[in-house]
């Protein structure tokens, strides 16, 4: 949503919003990765877990994936945050702007004409 705001306001930087497409897909490329070429988990770790090489290989390879979404979290939270400060900024300069236009129209002496008298 703030991608499509900003690049219709024409205000977005392409590196950043770049940066933030990409590194959510190869992110999420990752965690599938991971899930999909780990081992199957095994009704019989149960009974003997930590003498199983499958096991301790399946937990590390969960473990990764667990932290791959945590900063895939991460990183839309952060660009979430940046794209909602940079868009209260851009309301913010524009309400000024128009507050200054506004003022100058008001002063102009040809559009209001009581103020001659």
């Amino acid at each position: 949503m703030l991608h499509k705001h900003f690049r219709e306001n024409e205000t977005r930087s392409i590196i950043i919003s770049w940066l933030h497409i990409l590194s959510s897909v190869f992110l999420m490329l990752g965690i599938l990765m991971i899930y999909t070429y780990t081992p199957p988990i095994n009704r019989e770790w149960r009974y003997y877990p930590i003498m199983s090489p499958n096991f301790e290989r399946w937990r590390t390879m969960n473990e990764m994936a667990i932290i791959l979404f945590q900063l895939f979290v991460g990183i839309q939270i952060m660009f979430s945050v940046y794209g909602l400060t940079k868009l209260y900024y851009q309301r913010k300069d524009e309400q000024k702007r128009l507050q200054e236009l506004e003022y100058a129209y008001e002063m102009n002496p040809m559009v209001n004409q009581v103020s001659k008298y």
